[in-house]
């Protein structure tokens, strides 16, 4: 597994959950 790869995925994905969360 890449930690690079997954970190930047992890990022993306809590900014939509919060975006989400806060619409």
């Amino acid at each position: 597994m890449i930690q690079g790869e997954f970190d930047s995925l992890g990022q993306l994905f809590f900014e939509i959950d919060l975006i989400a969360a806060d619409g």
